[in-house]
């Protein structure tokens, strides 16, 4: 069987029990240039208007996972210290539409099928060269710094703690 791989985000504007780190965060890096399509066809990044100057938290999921269903629950309730939220979500196209459907995003983005969605969110983490895990929860502010970057499950509680992360 011959299966399409959808990376896809969504962008949601704002109006788990254990924990354990794969790779540890970089001093601050900078997240640029990653290229990302909607499931609409248009084509946006994260320097892009729809981010520029705003606090983000990017969460990269898969949409056959409980795990990573929990966990984009948990960002979406706690989710007052950031302006924008960025799901990047593995599955094909058909189970990512579900799975927007059911958090209820209101818009979903997906990345370009070019094989670099690890490399380039890889780049945040020390030691590694590819994101293989999921979940994972990276928030930057409004100039793309990174303020905060796990692998892992999240508690409700580290969820909050990493949404209101600051520089340092």
């Amino acid at each position: 069987m011959n299966k399409t791989l959808v990376i896809s985000l969504a962008l949601v504007a704002l109006g788990g029990a254990g924990y354990f780190v794969i790779a540890e965060q970089k001093a601050q890096p900078v997240l640029t240039n990653i290229r990302l399509k909607t499931l609409d066809g248009v084509e946006v990044t994260l320097d892009g208007p729809d981010l520029a100057g705003k606090r983000a938290a990017i969460c990269i999921l898969s949409s056959w996972s409980g795990l990573c269903e929990t966990q984009a629950r948990q960002v979406i309730a706690n989710a007052g210290g950031v302006d924008k939220l960025v799901f990047i979500c593995q599955g094909e196209e058909r189970e990512v539409r579900e799975f927007r459907a059911r958090l209820k995003a209101e818009s979903h983005l997906w990345l370009k099928a070019d094989g670099k969605v690890a490399s380039d969110f890889a780049s945040v983490f020390e030691n590694i060269t590819t994101l293989d895990r999921v979940p994972a929860l990276i928030v930057i502010d409004g100039a793309r710094k990174v303020l905060h970057a796990s692998i892992g499950e999240l508690s409700d509680a580290e969820v909050k703690a990493a949404l209101s992360a600051k520089a340092e």
